[in-house]
C-alpha cells in the first residue's frame, strides 16, 4: 500500500512539474515573433527577389507571389505551424527563457536587420556557390570515375551477376 501511495504521489508531482500541452503551444506561439509592416514588407520583398533572380520569367507576376506571401505569413495556420515547431525543438521552459531574450532590445535591432541579413546571405551564397561551379564539376567527374571503377570491380568480380 506504500508502495502505491508512494508510486501515485510521484506521478501527480511529475505530472504537476512539468507544463501541459496548452502552456506548451502558448510559450511556443509566444516566440513565434513574425516581422509586421516595413519589416514583412522587406522580407516579401527579399524572398520575391531571390525567385525571381533564380526564375526571372516570374518577373511579370511579382504582385501575385507578394500578395501571396503576405497571406501566408499572416495567417494563423503559419503562425500556429511555427509554434508547433518550436514545441518539437524546445521544452516549455526553454521557450519561456527565449521568449525573455526576445525581450531584451538586442532582438529588436536582430528583427530589424534580419530580412536585408537574409536577402544578403542568400546572394552571397549563390555568388560562391556560382565562382565554384568549377570545383562542384571536379567532384563530380571523380564521383562518376569512382562508381566507373566500382561497377567494373563488381563485374569482374562478378559480385552482383547471377550465376547460371
Amino acid at each position: 500500500m506504500f508502495r502505491k501511495l508512494v508510486l501515485v504521489s510521484s506521478l501527480v508531482l511529475s505530472i504537476n512539474a512539468h507544463s501541459g500541452p496548452t502552456e506548451h503551444f502558448e510559450a511556443a506561439l509566444a516566440t513565434v515573433n513574425l516581422p509586421q509592416g516595413e519589416q514583412l514588407e522587406a522580407m516579401i520583398n527579399g524572398l520575391v527577389t531571390n525567385q525571381i533572380r533564380m526564375t526571372p520569367s516570374m518577373r511579370p507576376i511579382r504582385p501575385a507571389m507578394e500578395k501571396f506571401y503576405r497571406e501566408i505569413f499572416q495567417s494563423n495556420e503559419f503562425t500556429h505551424t511555427l509554434a508547433e515547431l518550436n514545441m518539437e525543438f524546445f521544452t516549455h521552459e526553454e521557450l519561456i527563457e527565449l521568449k525573455a531574450l526576445m525581450d531584451q532590445p538586442i532582438f529588436e535591432k536582430w528583427q530589424q536587420v534580419m530580412p536585408e541579413y537574409m536577402t544578403q546571405m542568400m546572394q552571397a551564397s549563390q555568388k560562391i556557390v556560382m565562382e565554384n561551379q568549377g570545383r562542384l564539376h571536379e567532384l563530380i567527374t571523380q564521383e562518376y570515375k569512382r562508381v566507373e571503377e566500382l561497377q567494373k570491380l563488381d563485374k569482374d568480380m562478378g559480385l552482383t551477376t547471377q550465376s547460371q
